[in-house]
């Protein structure tokens, strides 16, 4: 789409039409704001002219998916591997023009899924606009379609509690030992999936770990300690070289697949929930579940996003949760906390209203408000 703007001295047109960048300043347009209607006849005049006889390229949704997917890899903010969202969307739209997209297309796309929970509807979703964005910035696409996302509920429980942790640790350690290693760091260290995936033995101390991620090109580092358990996981995990990467797998070496990971991972977690008759979580529920007891046991909002790696403290609140025990504590020491002594109790009103009326006396009588109500000191002040 093109944007207009004015400057000192002339009105400009920018931005991408028919998958041509375009910057252009209006001559004989005087750069003054009773001109504007003239700027934006030539600003479609300019649009026209681009969509009638350049015959610009028209790509292809996955066209459009294949360069997101790459220049997310790029950055390093992905894995190798398409996700399953963008899979399934390649699937759906591959072939289509991607400016033929609408709205209307997104909402038959979201029905097509089936009964799965909003929550699930809204990724794929959000992934559709991701793509259609990406190739909006990049020329590939004139017009975005408004696609809208239902409403995810995130009010659902999405932590273990501590004896169901032991529970589901204990029976996955004894039936699927391969991946009890890896269990253990998601619930006791919180790191995302792909961090896991990417932890090196360098990285890798008695105590703690250093976690490094790239997010839109800038590397961040934050230090997460590990725990008791976390630390017996890691000594016990049978590792023979302290070499490259901390999570192996089947065959010893590092998953090239993040989903193959994740999708052993998860029928390991539920074999044990529907063993242990505890519903079935997410994996990410796990870092879900290490915010919520970190909060329990006392770790404050700051000590939670420098650990979780959150620019922003309030998607750590939506982490950590409503604790209920600590709330019911602190509802129950409020009549400790309530002053019951008579003499702790605060003044008679009607001298906490003399006090007002001295103080009020003090002070109006210096002001020159022409609401001033006149007081007795006003007279003596006056003579």
């Amino acid at each position: 789409m093109l944007k207009l703007s004015m400057t000192k001295t002339s009105w400009v047109v920018s931005g991408t039409v028919a998958g041509q960048r375009i910057r252009k300043a209006l001559k004989g347009i005087p750069p003054r704001k009773e001109y504007k209607a003239d700027a934006q006849r030539a600003l479609m005049e300019l649009e026209r002219a681009a969509f009638s006889g350049t015959g610009a390229k028209q790509f292809t949704f996955d066209e459009c998916a294949q360069h997101y997917e790459t220049f997310k890899r790029r950055e390093g903010r992905s894995m190798d591997g398409i996700t399953p969202y963008v899979t399934r969307l390649i699937a759906a739209f591959g072939k289509r023009s991607a400016s033929s997209i609408t709205a209307l297309d997104a909402t038959m796309y979201a029905n097509d899924l089936g009964r799965v929970q909003a929550g699930t509807i809204r990724r794929h979703l959000v992934a559709l606009k991701a793509i259609l964005n990406h190739a909006n910035k990049h020329g590939m696409l004139d017009v975005v379609p408004r696609i809208e996302l239902p409403r995810a509920d995130d009010a659902r429980d999405q932590h273990l509690e501590i004896d169901e942790i032991d529970a589901v640790l204990a029976w996955v350690k004894t039936n699927r030992s391969a991946h009890y290693m890896a269990l253990t760091m998601l619930i006791d260290t919180g790191l995302r999936l792909n961090e896991l995936l990417r932890l090196q033995w360098r990285d890798v101390a008695t105590d703690k770990i250093v976690v490094q991620r790239v997010s839109h090109g800038k590397a961040k580092t934050r230090t997460v300690p590990l725990s008791k358990r976390a630390q017996a996981a890691l000594a016990g995990c049978g590792a023979t070289s302290f070499v490259g990467s901390v999570v192996l797998n089947a065959s010893g070496g590092a998953y090239k697949d993040r989903h193959d990971a994740a999708r052993r991972w998860r029928s390991a977690l539920w074999a044990a929930c529907d063993a242990l008759k505890i519903p079935r979580l997410r994996l990410h529920d796990l870092r879900h579940t290490f915010a919520y007891q970190a909060a329990t046991h006392g770790a404050d909002l700051g000590d939670l996003q420098g650990m979780m790696g959150h620019a922003n403290v309030s998607m750590t609140m939506r982490y950590r949760g409503f604790i209920p025990n600590r709330a019911q504590a602190i509802i129950q020491d409020f009549g400790r906390i309530l002053p019951s002594d008579t003499k702790t109790q605060p003044k008679r009103k009607e001298e906490s209203l003399e006090s007002l009326a001295v103080i009020g006396r003090r002070d109006w009588t210096r002001t020159n408000d022409p609401h001033h109500v006149k007081t007795e000191d006003d007279d003596t002040l006056s003579e």
